[in-house]
């Protein structure tokens, strides 16, 4: 009676790491299938993007800043390793009205090819601030004048980014 029952535990435990064998395979296909997609991503659309970031970077800085403001902070950011995106981006203070940085912004963004897509409220933290967020483009590049309203003081009271990737322009 109990050689069947060895004989049954037995075959259950081969048949139970066939399965484990399988299983690793299985896993370890689709691990090494990922790794070549992102791979073969990254050489394939690498160059693309760094081109993009170039282009990105040449079109901010041809954005002539507004006179009386002075910049905060700047972002240029492009990583091989995330090539379907690239930004540069920078916050300015200034004591001029939105009014006025719109206007001075929008005639520079027009002379240089952009063409506007949208003008929206800017909410901070969900709320309305009266803030404002106007995007441009310019084939594939997209670029944005952010206004904070009245959103207490992050040290920077309106901000323009140019990028490639982040929003859809055509």
């Amino acid at each position: 009676m109990e050689l069947p029952t060895l004989d049954r535990l037995a075959k259950e435990a081969e048949k139970e790491n066939r399965k484990k064998k399988v299983s690793w395979k299985v896993g370890f296909a689709w691990f090494a299938l990922c790794l070549l997609i992102f791979i073969g991503d990254r050489v394939v659309h690498g160059s693309r993007g760094e081109q993009y970031h170039k282009q990105a970077q040449r079109e901010f800085y041809a954005i002539a800043p507004l006179p009386s403001a002075s910049a905060m902070f700047t972002t240029d950011h492009y990583s091989p390793w995330n090539s379907h995106k690239a930004y540069v981006y920078a916050g300015y203070k200034t004591d001029s009205p939105y009014s006025a940085i719109h206007d001075f912004y929008d005639h520079e963004l027009v002379a240089l090819g952009w063409h506007q897509v949208e003008d929206r409220p800017y909410p901070a933290s969900g709320r309305d601030s009266g803030g404002r967020q106007v995007s441009y483009c310019k084939g594939e590049l997209s670029a944005w004048l952010a206004y904070a309203g009245a959103i207490p003081d992050r040290g920077w009271n309106y901000a323009l980014d140019v990028s490639w990737g982040v929003e859809k322009c055509k």
